[in-house]
């Protein structure tokens, strides 16, 4: 434990929110590591020591820490998550990278709460397709949400300043009109808000598929390729998705509004969590990596359309133990409320053993072996614009 007397921060407004609370939940997503330019991966690391400091306990939760390259941002990770109470991972491959670095703080794989996201009703569903002009009757469905992310040449969560590299999305879309003569749906998942109205407008999902349907369609009409036009809410775009055949997502909360519904997915990477996620539903075939080039994209659809069944029945089994262990976030935040002060800085090892019987490596193991018998728990299973 670092002992430095830091009262005089306390006159930043940040750290006096600090000094004032009980309890400190980071939520960073997969924003502490690579993916944030190296003076904000400062700046997070010095609020997350600060909090520290003030003895104040600071939980990770249901993040995707890293991963951390280069030997000083390794040992700037190290000095704080070796400094903080708990950290929660949202899949396994974040946990093992944290091992990996030797990080000796309880870690716990639960789950990401977004798989516990529940869509809006069918009937309202039923009228965003119809104003959409999608037909529910003209199968398969198959929906495409990409971000910037995904323009691996130059990737930024706003408006790309190229779109070259949309070129590589442009043989699957053929693919599915053509070939498998899909009605394929554009579907934007990332929103932002007029500031003068607090209306939801279009964000860079909007103009990154716009230009991605211009592209496949320049040399012909395409009746059956549709830009999903409106702005919803998470819980109505989830239930669109829900009625997909078929999902390729560049989004990862896209891919898990689909997941989570039993809809067969393939994630567009840009990064291990993607991994992570498909490992804890037995479905880490169908990640795509750019490296894999158009090419391979479209055999990794071929192949998926062709095991779809088979997907399904993985999905079946295993989503609702990830979103019982997604649940396992909100048991843990309830006990260390429950805890006394000095406790939730340093968590008593009974409390930790209870919930490592709750998470995702246990409640795997357990279910390999059958779900009849399981023993009452398990250790680890399964928006901002950074997911």
């Amino acid at each position: 434990m670092l002992r430095i007397d830091v009262k005089f921060l306390r006159r930043s407004r940040l750290l006096n929110i600090y000094y004032n609370s009980d309890l400190i939940i980071d939520l960073s997503g997969d924003t502490y590591g690579d993916n944030i330019p190296f003076h904000n991966f400062v700046k997070s690391s010095l609020e997350l020591l600060s909090a520290r400091l003030l003895k104040k306990p600071v939980i990770s939760l249901a993040n995707s820490p890293g991963p951390f390259s280069g030997k000083l941002k390794k040992l700037i990770a190290k000095l704080v998550l070796n400094n903080i109470s708990l950290i929660t991972t949202r899949e396994p491959v974040s946990a093992e990278l944290l091992r990996s670095l030797s990080i000796k703080t309880p870690i716990i794989t639960t789950a990401c709460p977004a798989f516990l996201l529940e869509p809006a009703q069918d009937s309202r569903v039923e009228e965003i397709m119809s104003s959409e002009g999608i037909d529910e009757n003209s199968r398969p469905i198959v929906g495409f949400t990409l971000a910037g992310y995904n323009l691996y040449s130059n990737p930024t969560w706003d408006i790309p300043k190229t779109l070259e590299d949309l070129e590589l999305y442009v043989a699957v879309l053929r693919f599915l009109l053509d070939e498998l003569n899909a009605q394929v749906l554009l579907i934007p998942h990332v929103y932002r808000t007029n500031p003068w109205t607090g209306q939801k407008i279009h964000g860079p999902d909007y103009v990154t598929l716009k230009t991605l349907g211009r592209m496949v369609s320049r040399c012909e009409r395409t009746e059956k390729l549709k830009l999903v036009k409106g702005t919803y809410s998470p819980a109505e775009v989830k239930g669109l998705i829900g009625k997909l055949d078929l999902h390729i997502s560049g989004r990862l909360h896209a891919g898990v509004a689909a997941l989570s519904q039993c809809v067969p997915t393939i994630l567009l990477a840009y990064g291990h969590k993607h991994f992570g996620f498909m490992k804890m539903l037995n479905l880490e075939r169908y990640v795509w990596q750019p490296s894999m080039g158009p090419d391979g994209l479209v055999t990794l659809v071929k192949q998926i359309w062709e095991e779809r069944e088979k997907v399904m029945a993985e999905l079946h089994k295993w989503v609702p133990l990830v979103k019982e262990c997604a649940e396992l976030n909100i048991k843990i935040l309830k006990d260390i409320i429950e805890l006394y002060e000095e406790a939730r800085v340093q968590i008593p090892k009974l409390v930790l053993n209870r919930w490592e019987s709750q998470g995702w490596e246990y409640r795997r193991l357990d279910s390999s072996a059958g779900r009849d018998s399981q023993i009452g728990g398990f250790v680890g299973c399964g928006s901002s614009e950074k997911e």
